[in-house]
């Protein structure tokens, strides 16, 4: 097992980096456990109500994955992110809500977690493996239990477990659940529980493969989201003038594909209204974007509250549209 336990451990430190940039604090995966678990012990240890994500595996094998945090962290961290006031949080973890535009936000942070797994396991593992999360829904361990045949249809699985810390409090425990017949693992070859340094002390073997990926990239790429053509123009021509890649993307893209495809330098996302549903296409961007990579969303009639929100939600610059081509210019030059 101890090569799935590098890759499950691995993936945890670019994880915290994404959700350092989009929560807008520090970020930490503490107490990583690897290990067996049977059907009976998942549910025996797993308390309260829970936030589950499906997640499909494909590749050398086909299953289904688990993602497990309790329902009150999960409104927790989509409060977070849409900066709701904490007594608003509160209440909701009191009516134990996960609905609407809370569900919707903690999707996103899902959809972080199970892209770095993915990423882990598409590259580095024995048994190669791509994650897509399909869906989130509340589940209740003991109902879950009676009626498991379907949902955890597998004896035997190996999880992950980690608390997450977020500033000063702590969340937890994150659970990945692994059916162990998908990783190629069987439980009467290693049956006890291991576990791993935490993420930063790992062994020099976990680090040969990722060097490729670091190499120098021959010219430097702009990506630019959105649908207001007349300023996407303006940006091409000023960016093909400095020598620079041109990257048109789609908002309906997948963009952690397009990005691992391109890795941009920078990404200009032009929205065409500057409030809630437009910022929160900054997120999605943001969370397949390497964290040092800058990211300017442009949109019309901001207002202060709108550019802190764009801020926190992982915006590097802003740039106030219709504006001439010499702010673009000098957009483009700040962060080329």
């Amino acid at each position: 097992t101890s090569a799935i336990d590098e890759v499950l451990l691995d993936f945890l430190d670019p994880a915290r980096q994404e959700l350092e940039s989009l929560l807008g604090d520090s970020v930490e995966f503490s107490e990583p456990q690897t290990g067996f678990r049977s059907k009976k012990e998942l549910f025996s240890k797993t308390r309260g109500k829970q936030v589950l994500t499906r997640i499909k595996a494909d590749g050398e094998n086909q299953g289904m994955v688990f993602m497990l945090l309790p329902l009150k962290d999960a409104v927790h961290f989509g409060g977070m992110l849409l900066m709701m006031p904490a007594e608003s949080i509160a209440q909701v973890v009191k009516q134990a809500k996960f609905d609407g535009d809370v569900a919707d936000s903690f999707g996103e942070i899902a959809n972080i977690l199970v892209g770095c797994c993915s990423n882990r396991f598409e590259s580095e593992a024995p048994v190669r493996l791509k994650l897509k999360k399909e869906g989130v829904e509340t589940l209740v361990p003991a109902r879950a239990e009676e009626n498991s045949g379907d949902l955890f249809a597998s004896e035997d699985y190996y999880v992950l477990t980690s608390r997450i810390r977020v500033g000063e409090n702590s969340y937890g425990p994150l659970e990945m659940v692994f059916p162990a017949e998908l990783l190629g693992l069987a439980r009467e070859v290693e049956s006890r529980q291991s576990q791993k340094p935490a993420p930063g002390q790992k062994n020099d073997t976990a680090a040969a493969p990722s060097d490729a990926k670091e190499e120098k990239k021959n010219s430097r790429v702009v990506s630019v989201i959105g649908a207001d053509q007349e300023h996407m123009k303006i940006v091409e021509e000023i960016i093909r003038a400095q020598g620079a890649d041109f990257a048109r993307c789609s908002q309906d893209d997948d963009l952690r594909e397009a990005f691992a495809q391109k890795d941009p330098d920078c990404v200009f996302l032009f929205i065409n209204r500057v409030n809630d549903q437009g910022l929160s296409r900054a997120i999605k961007v943001r969370s397949a974007l390497h964290d040092s990579r800058p990211l300017i969303v442009a949109g019309p009639e901001w207002t202060r509250s709108m550019v802190i929100k764009a801020r926190k939600y992982g915006a590097t610059d802003i740039l106030v549209t219709p504006a001439d081509k010499d702010v673009i210019q000098r957009k483009c030059e700040k962060y080329l």
